[in-house]
């Protein structure tokens, strides 16, 4: 019964890691729909390029922020298993003196 609980809960989370990557895509181009649909004034007359450019720019910062996310999670587990088993020589070079 465990079992089978937890490969649903899995199976739940791959779902939602999924619609969260999709929402991690829509979001900044719904944010640049909302500033360029926007009826004022001082926006003038834009022309669809000014649309284009802004929605690449901004998913283009959006994607980098999420890699370098990914990078920082990685290195930062990397540095932990570094720091761990150091850690652990330490232990077991003070454990031997003191024995």
């Amino acid at each position: 019964m465990t079992i089978r609980e937890s490969s649903r809960a899995i199976s739940q989370a791959q779902e939602v890691k999924k619609l969260t990557q999709l929402a991690f895509f829509f979001t900044p181009l719904t944010f640049v729909v909302g500033i360029f649909g926007m009826n004022l004034n001082e926006l003038g007359s834009v022309s669809i390029w000014v649309w284009i450019v802004t929605s690449a720019c901004l998913l283009a910062a959006t994607y980098a922020v999420l890699y370098f996310n990914i990078v920082f999670k990685t290195v930062n587990l990397a540095l932990d298993t570094v720091i761990n088993r150091f850690w652990w020589l330490v232990m077991s070079i003070a454990d031997l003196v003191l024995n």
